[in-house]
């Protein structure tokens, strides 16, 4: 299996390796501290499982196997509320959570009327270990005073996608730690100007689904369609190799009008700049992103693109153009194009972290029924925009879809 194969099978879940491992490390930690030391033959089990799960690459297998063992939910009843506060620094683009206190927590120590409870904290869809925000734990007791500040660094308009999920935890020291309770904020209809603490009922366990609204970044590219009878071509575009009819038409001389490379066909340019707020998706916090560009419905070898890899940074900046040739503004009509962003992996698979097609939406190539004739609203403008300006740049900046299916579907 190649490794655009594998890319493409990674579009819909796609999950960092770092995290992957990270999980599988951690969690073999707390499966030996739970196992017994007579109760050699399970814990013998659990490794065994373990590797296979990760010889597969199932994360979600790994998930599965060990969310037990590290944490309990639904075990006590959900009781208490907690108080936080919320603000944000535009200077600095900090989202900072002020977690006062709880009150009135559900015991696990129901003897001694008491447990050992922390606040966690994610910015939702986000639940990689790097999005994962703790205070100190508070032993012994059920309404506990935290007064500390959680921050994230992250711009605004990302901030207005997320929503907030606060957790309460009993720390267990053999690791299954007890969950308590949540509150979870939608962001985007939060004044963070004015928002003083204020208690919060805890609910139970109710995670929203990752949507294909989730965000995932932004793109910044501009467009070109250039007609043959325009001079003056990007002397520094990646240019495709003249087709066959092209090099027919020099042995065989003058062709008749219909030709499929008569003057009104041209080039496509892309000029690919940079991208904003990508998804981490490596333990240091960062992801080693770059460009994939196929013009549908062509997926060949030759015609597929790529920018340069850009390290450790989540608003790469690649400044890199690309061109397609032998095309005509009603091909293009029929024709979308397709950019995705990934993290590259020099030994597994590379990571999908968004993307986008540019075309007409009508889900129709050349009168037949294809999945990847469906962009949004704003990727038909911005294709549009420039088949009615041929000659001229069209700039864009674009959401990334959080995967390449079907608009509308999750």
């Amino acid at each position: 299996m190649g490794k655009d194969t594998i890319e493409r099978e990674s579009y819909v879940d796609s999950v960092s390796r770092g995290s992957q491992r990270s999980l599988a490390e951690n969690s073999e930690r707390n499966y030996i501290r739970y196992a017994s030391a007579s109760d050699t033959s399970t814990l013998t089990l659990g490794r065994k499982l373990q590797r296979s799960q990760l010889m597969k690459g199932s994360s979600t297998s790994l998930t599965s196997l060990y969310s037990e063992a590290g944490e309990h939910y639904g075990k006590f009843p959900i009781t208490g509320d907690i108080q936080f506060g919320l603000s944000y620094n535009y200077k600095i683009g900090i989202f900072e959570i002020k977690v006062i206190n709880c009150r009135d927590l559900a015991p696990i120590d129901t003897k001694k009327n008491k447990s050992d409870p922390y606040v966690k904290t994610y910015l939702l869809p986000d639940k990689t270990k790097n999005g994962k925000r703790k205070t100190k734990v508070k032993r012994g007791t059920i309404n506990p005073m935290f007064e500390e500040a959680i921050r994230y660094t992250i711009s605004q308009s990302e901030l207005q996608t997320r929503t907030l999920n606060v957790s309460v935890w009993n720390r267990d020291a053999f690791g299954r730690n007890t969950f308590l309770g949540e509150v979870l904020m939608p962001l985007d209809t939060v004044s963070l100007d004015s928002y003083k603490p204020t208690w919060h009922p805890l609910c139970n366990k109710a995670p929203p689904a990752e949507t294909s609204l989730s965000y995932k970044g932004d793109i910044i590219l501009a467009l070109r369609f250039e007609p043959a009878a325009i001079d003056g071509r990007d002397d520094t575009a990646e240019e495709t190799p003249p087709s066959p009819d092209k090099q027919k038409k020099k042995k065989l001389g003058k062709r008749k009008s219909n030709s499929p490379t008569k003057k009104s066909a041209g080039w496509l340019h892309v000029n690919i700049k940079e991208a904003k707020n990508l998804m981490a998706v490596r333990m240091n916090g960062s992801s080693n992103p770059f460009v994939k560009c196929y013009l549908e419905p062509d997926r060949s070898k030759q015609g597929k693109r790529k920018t340069n890899v850009v390290k450790n940074n989540l608003n790469p900046s690649w400044q890199y153009q690309l061109s397609y040739g032998n095309v005509t503004l009603k091909s293009l009509k029929e024709r979308c194009l397709e950019l995705t962003v990934w993290d590259y992996d020099t030994i597994g698979s590379n990571d999908f972290l968004g993307g986008i097609r540019l075309g007409m939406g009508t889900g129709l190539s050349f009168g037949k029924e294809v999945d990847w004739m469906d962009s949004t609203a704003d990727e038909i403008r911005a294709w549009e925009t420039m088949l009615k300006t041929p000659g001229e740049w069209t700039e864009a900046t674009l959401t990334l879809r959080p995967n390449m299916n079907t608009k509308g579907s999750t």
